[in-house]
């Protein structure tokens, strides 16, 4: 069975960033997460790309500083995909 969009998302960002989709929330953060550091990041974004096939611009690679806008910039382009 294929995973929908949010699991997708959850499972590339948990094994990229090292969190437990047990610990997972909206509001874990560059700032506050010690294993999320701009290494993690760059390797978070190459993995979003993909695994969705989309490319995301410098504005949204910034925007994306918590698990919550991880995902809204990641739905932005799958919902782009579906127009």
């Amino acid at each position: 069975m294929e995973k929908g969009p949010h699991q997708r998302v959850e499972k590339v960002f948990c094994e990229i960033i090292g969190v437990r989709a047990s610990d997972l929330s909206d509001e874990i953060s560059y700032n506050t997460h010690e294993l999320w550091d701009s290494l993690k990041h760059l390797e978070l974004v190459a993995a979003l790309e993909e695994a969705f096939g989309i490319t995301l611009d410098m504005d949204e690679i910034v925007e994306m500083e918590d698990f919550g806008k991880v995902k809204a910039v990641v739905f932005s382009h799958l919902e782009e995909d579906e127009k």
